[in-house]
């Protein structure tokens, strides 16, 4: 199973005083803040074409109340990125009636079980295995990664049990992950495409043992959502755990991505790039037939690639499957040699050794 390294910004598109827009409206500011900020481009471009096809059929006109059509409209945006973080929400009413208690009440809920979520059962099963059961990414659960792996870091193997895992945030992903990679081992970063802001994320040293060779299982339902998906994705990427468990649909990067170069949008078919290369404000893809040159940083580029791509130099990302020799100073790709970055050296090197 691969989870693409993509990290999906969550837009709530705030219908506010929809008693006095039109459905139009709506989605034409829908459509504004899709092309100004959605993190896939070509998705955002894809969902202004449907969503135009959908308005010229007079689709929207059916859904007369907001809560209706915010879910007639989070529906058609999902169904072309696929993306579950998408979502747009009517406004909250100013006078509650006795169903929107019920509904608040049920936020109520859903607001105690997060809280009750972070780690859950911790222990040894049959076979020297340890496993823990991680039911959401909590800030204050941060403080209980070094003591949990140190409680099972005699184990034989391990697994991680994120079924069910609704995602969360704070550093608990990044402590737990820096236990199973080496320090400075690049993770997921965020990308913010309207302000073009990078933030990017990296393994740290641990407090006790790290658990570089033992072997991790990690166990993902149709539950395991954002956060946990982060996390299994980044452990899967660096070739160092194995995921099990029920096959998701996500926004995955599909074989292909466009660029924009010389005023076009270019189809590239990610199997024939060899490797990136960074000039300054501008990106080099260089093909299997053909070099493609269009502005853009490196690492904002990165992120719209998936597990088959690797930075190993500040200015440069190589295509794994197409090493064809290294040494501990340089790749070598179809006689073309790429220098290995010092900061990137560790985690190069054991990626290429068990690719």
């Amino acid at each position: 199973m691969n989870y693409q390294r993509a990290v999906i910004f969550c837009y709530f598109f705030s219908l506010t005083s929809i008693f006095a827009q039109t459905n139009k409206e709506i989605i034409q500011k829908t459509k504004e803040l899709m092309i100004a900020n959605y993190i896939f481009l070509d998705k955002a471009e894809l969902v202004t074409q449907h969503l135009d096809r959908l308005l010229r059929e007079d689709y929207f006109d059916t859904f007369a109340q907001p809560k209706d059509f915010a879910k007639a409209l989070t529906q058609e945006l999902q169904k072309i990125t696929k993306d579950k973080h998408l979502n747009v929400a009517p406004p909250r009413p100013r006078n509650r009636t006795a169903r929107d208690r019920t509904s608040f009440a049920w936020h109520l809920q859903n607001l105690v079980r997060f809280r009750e979520g972070g780690f859950g059962e911790v222990n040894f099963l049959k076979g020297n295995i340890g496993y823990v059961k991680l039911k959401g990414f909590r800030v204050e659960d941060t403080s209980k990664v070094a003591p949990l792996m140190n409680f099972i870091s005699t184990a034989d193997a391990f697994i991680i049990d994120l079924r069910g895992n609704g995602g969360g945030n704070g550093p608990v992903g990044l402590n737990l992950s820096s236990y199973f990679l080496p320090t400075n081992t690049p993770l997921s970063s965020v990308y913010e495409r309207g302000k073009d802001l990078l933030e990017e994320y990296h393994t740290t040293k641990v407090i006790g043992k790290k658990q570089l060779d033992i072997p991790l299982f990690i166990l993902i339902n149709k539950r395991t959502f954002s956060a946990a998906e982060a996390f299994a994705y980044d452990l899967q990427a660096k070739n160092r755990a194995t995921i099990v468990g029920e096959k998701k649909t996500n926004p995955s990067i599909p074989n292909h991505i466009f660029i924009q170069s010389n005023k076009k949008n270019i189809k590239v078919i990610l199997d024939d790039i060899l490797y990136v290369e960074s000039i300054k404000d501008y990106i080099r893809i260089h093909l299997v037939s053909e070099k493609i040159i269009f502005k853009s940083g490196i690492s904002a580029f990165e992120n719209r690639l998936d597990q088959r791509f690797l930075r190993v130099h500040r200015s440069f990302i190589i295509n794994v499957n197409k090493v064809t020799a290294y040494t501990k100073k340089d790749i070598e790709l179809q006689e073309v040699r790429i220098p290995i970055g010092e900061f990137y050296k560790e985690g190069v090197l054991q990626r290429i050794q068990v690719n």
